[in-house]
């Protein structure tokens, strides 16, 4: 039977994009275009309105890793983020080919449905890199306040390195093209909507609106709704969308954790280091862990006392993502773990992160 072409309005969201994406293969329906209340477009097509339906949102959420992969989940959650235009419709026609034809579709570059999203999250991760470098900040009120105009929404994609930057500094960063903002204070983070943002010339403080709101997420209660639980989705799902915007919700809010880091397990592979290294196994043996050591971190970007540097590079990324609420189930049985290890191939260290 063939696919009904029709025109989905949702409200702009991931989660209702996603909702979306349920029901056309729910009622095998081939959507030709994407309208939000906010684009006021007239479709050829017959309309059908889509609520969002956060348990759907989820259900597909979850397929896309055991579909697509990683990589191809990335594309989808980053591609939400993006600029381009109908970025909907290549959304859709990306999921349906990847679950047509598994994780190996990210590699075909030559299939239009592919190449044109690898080239929007190029574009968006690009963006947010150069962001990094050179967005500047001014104090005022005792905050650091800066404005940025991207072409792609990239606050969820600058939040963890700012986030890390100043951990200790309260900070507004306003993106101006997207009407939104990144607060964030010791330990806590949100993402906003601000439909104005006017900083006073000369550091003559923030503008009431601004002050409000930062006032607001200062003294927020412990019933703030949950951040997404996986951290790719942290950057989409737990931002704010179009609808949060008109609702004045916070499902950004984020309370972050302490990790206790353990070593598990030293492997050794003496075999190995006398065929490739000049040193003799017993002189390669890692003298940083022992098994059972514990470390505590508690925020921010710097490494625990007596840590081994190489094996903090390798293992920052999870232990961020824990300490911001992520999750690693269905693959671990408990909820705020993850097991993973260093990168040293012939002495690697096993380790179990735990968020308090």
């Amino acid at each position: 039977m063939d696919w009904t072409p029709v025109s989905y309005a949702y409200d702009g969201s991931f989660a209702g994009f996603l909702t979306c994406v349920f029901a056309s293969y729910a009622h095998r329906e081939e959507p030709m275009s994407f309208s939000t209340p906010e684009d006021g477009r007239i479709s050829l097509w017959p309309e059908r309105t889509v609520d969002t339906d956060e348990a759907r949102a989820q259900r597909v959420y979850r397929s896309l890793a055991p579909r697509l992969g990683q990589e191809g989940r990335r594309l989808a959650v980053y591609g939400f983020l993006t600029c381009l235009e109908e970025r909907e419709l290549h959304l859709w026609r990306f999921l349906r080919l990847g679950y047509d034809r598994g994780p190996w579709v990210v590699r075909d570059l030559t299939d239009d449905r592919v190449a044109v999203l690898t080239r929007a999250v190029g574009h968006l991760t690009g963006e947010a890199h150069l962001l990094k470098g050179f967005t500047r900040f001014s104090e005022q009120e005792g905050v650091l306040v800066g404005e940025i105009a991207p072409k792609n929404r990239v606050l969820p994609l600058l939040r963890p390195h700012f986030c890390a930057r100043y951990p200790e500094e309260s900070f507004v960063l306003y993106d101006r093209t997207h009407r939104e903002a990144l607060f964030y204070r010791p330990r806590r983070w949100a993402i906003v909507p601000l439909e104005a943002f006017s900083p006073r010339p000369g550091g003559a403080g923030l503008p009431p609106p601004m002050a409000a709101v930062l006032r607001h997420h200062r003294h927020r209660g412990a019933g703030e709704p949950p951040v997404p639980h996986d951290p790719d989705a942290q950057a989409v799902l737990g931002h704010y969308d179009r609808v949060s915007k008109r609702n004045g919700g916070a499902k950004g809010a984020c309370t972050m954790k302490n990790v206790k880091i353990t070593v598990l397990r030293k492997g050794f592979y003496p075999d190995l280091i006398r065929e490739h290294l000049t040193e003799p196994p017993e002189e390669c043996v890692c003298d940083f862990f022992r098994e059972g050591d514990q470390f505590l971190y508690t925020g921010g970007a710097e490494m625990p006392a007596g840590f081994c540097p190489w094996a903090w590079i390798d293992l920052y990324r999870s232990v961020s993502a824990l300490s911001c609420g992520a999750s690693y189930t269905p693959w671990q049985r408990r909820e705020g773990v993850n097991v993973v290890c260093c990168t040293d191939g012939l002495r690697p260290v096993t380790f179990l992160l735990e968020a308090q």
